[in-house]
C-alpha cells in the first residue's frame, strides 16, 4: 500500500514516465523532489517491490518494527505532497 501511495501521489504531481523508477526520476530532474525526497521515495518503492514478489522478497525476518518504520517514512512523505483527488 505505500508503495501505491506513492505512485498515486506521482500521478497527482503529473509525473512522467512508464513506470515509478521513471516518475521519480522525473520529479528529481524537474526539482520537485529533493535529494532527500527521491532517495525516501526510492526506498519505499524497494520496500513495495519486495512486498510485491513474496518468493523473493528478502523479508523473512520483517517485524513490526520494521513495518512501523516504513509506514512512518511514507507518511512523513506523502503529507508533503498533494493527494490525488477521491473520486
Amino acid at each position: 500500500m505505500v508503495r501505491r501511495a506513492l505512485e498515486n501521489a506521482c500521478d497527482a504531481m503529473n509525473a512522467k514516465g512508464r513506470n515509478l523508477v521513471d516518475k521519480v526520476k522525473d520529479l528529481a530532474v524537474r526539482k520537485i523532489f529533493d535529494e532527500h525526497d527521491a532517495a525516501a521515495a526510492s526506498a519505499m518503492r524497494i520496500f513495495g517491490n519486495y512486498g510485491a514478489h513474496p518468493n523473493d522478497d528478502l523479508l523473512d525476518d520483517a517485524d513490526d518494527h520494521l513495518a512501523e518504520l516504513a509506514l512512518k517514512i511514507a507518511e512523513r512523505f506523502l503529507k508533503k505532497f498533494p493527494h490525488p483527488a477521491k473520486p
